[in-house]
């Protein structure tokens, strides 16, 4: 059970625009499991020392993502998903 709500921003939405439905689905299936479970974990990195800005690689795609602990709610605001 994840303990975390994990939601994609407008703009992380908008970098998936190109991406077939079932590869959305399997990117915000990794996400939701993942970052849901353990934002800081599961080979994330914090991003310039800021322990909840965080990028981590799931399913060949690079998410950037904040964590806000206090509203346990983890805001992915970039995808990149070169290879489809």
């Amino acid at each position: 059970m994840s303990k975390f709500f994990v939601q994609f921003t407008d703009y992380a939405e908008g970098g998936m625009r190109g991406l077939a439905e079932g590869r959305k689905q399997e990117i915000k299936s990794a996400a939701k499991s993942a970052l849901g479970s353990d934002p800081y974990g599961g080979g994330s990195a914090a991003v310039r020392g800021d322990r909840d800005r965080r990028e981590i690689t799931l399913v060949n795609a690079i998410l950037s993502y904040d964590v806000s602990p206090a509203v346990v709610v983890v805001s992915v605001v970039r995808v990149s998903a070169p290879f489809g």
